[in-house]
This record gives C-alpha cells, structure tokens and sequence, in this order.
C-alpha cells in the first residue's frame, strides 16, 4: 500500500504523468537497498542503470521475472 500512496505523490498534476526524476529517487530510497548506492555510482555504471531501476519497479508492482 506504501508504493500506491507513493505512486499519487509522484503524479505531476499537468499531466497525470509519473514524475520519472522522483520515481528514481523513490526506488534508491526505498528499494535498491543491497548494495546500497547513490546517484555518483551510476555515472561510472550507466549501462546497469535502466536494467537494475525497472527491475526495481517490477518488484514493486509484484511481476515475477520470467
């Protein structure tokens, strides 16, 4: 229930849009936990970013990895 409420926080009202910068800040916050990283880490590892953040989406919205 934390994601949905966190989901509507995120909404940009002009929109209706997900705020995608606050979606990425939500997940490091809150899901990509272990090995904990920031910001300054992706810069040197671009190439895992989109992988490991829609795997952290997928995880909130419970979708098993096939």
């Amino acid at each position: 229930m934390n994601w949905v409420r966190a989901r509507q926080k995120m909404i940009i009202p002009e929109t209706k849009l997900l705020d995608q910068v606050e979606l990425q800040f939500y997940l490091h916050d809150n899901v990509i936990v272990d090995p904990k990283v920031d910001f300054d880490y992706w810069d040197n590892n671009l190439e895992d970013f989109e992988e490991v953040t829609n795997e952290a989406q997928m995880f909130l919205r419970g979708v098993k990895k096939k």
